[in-house]
């Protein structure tokens, strides 16, 4: 169901979902509330029928700091449905990680624009010192990021397996097509 390989998933920063399924999105999404309404398994989560869309999480009790977040949208494709999702950590932790690549990339750019004038003006370039503690930064935060990854890894798949049995009723599905 995942766009990737189970040994890519270290290599992405969020999976995608690709599916195409049997049921119309109507459907799916009724059979997905209900699913989510009568399951043991620790997820829970908010569909909307009329935009065809929803987003599955792991119950507060089970939850961790890594606990991954489904998004799902439905499309109408024929008599059934394209199903497309993404999942990733919870949406302020994904935040977070942005803000600082962000934060250290910007201060890489300053550090070194800044240097090199430095150096042009025959100053001391103590500005260049930046550009290697940003890439540093930057190089610490993918590995935290590939540990959260592993850490979710369990959460991930029962995730994949529970939208999978909800939805496809483990008939034959049709992959969907590439994009």
């Amino acid at each position: 169901m995942w766009d990737n390989s189970a040994e890519m998933w270290g290599r992405i920063f969020r999976p995608r979902i690709r599916e195409r399924i049997s049921l119309a999105p109507d459907e799916a999404i009724r059979k997905l509330q209900a699913s989510l309404a009568s399951t043991d398994l620790p997820v829970v989560g908010l569909v909307s029928e009329r935009l065809h869309h929803g987003e599955l999480r792991i119950r507060k009790d089970e939850r961790h700091f890594w606990s991954p977040c489904l998004s799902l949208q439905l499309e109408t494709e024929g008599t059934g449905s394209d199903l497309h999702g993404q999942i990733g950590p919870h949406p302020s932790l994904w935040v977070g990680f942005a803000f600082v690549y962000i934060t250290a990339m910007s201060a890489a750019c300053f550090g070194l624009i800044f240097g090199l004038v430095q150096w042009s003006l025959d100053m001391a370039p103590w500005a260049l010192w930046v550009v290697p503690a940003a890439v540093l930064i930057c190089v610490i935060l993918l590995g935290v990021s590939r540990t959260g990854q592993k850490l979710a890894d369990a959460q991930m798949v029962m995730m994949n397996r529970f939208l999978l049995e909800c939805l496809t009723d483990g008939r034959e599905r049709e992959p969907a097509p590439p994009e």
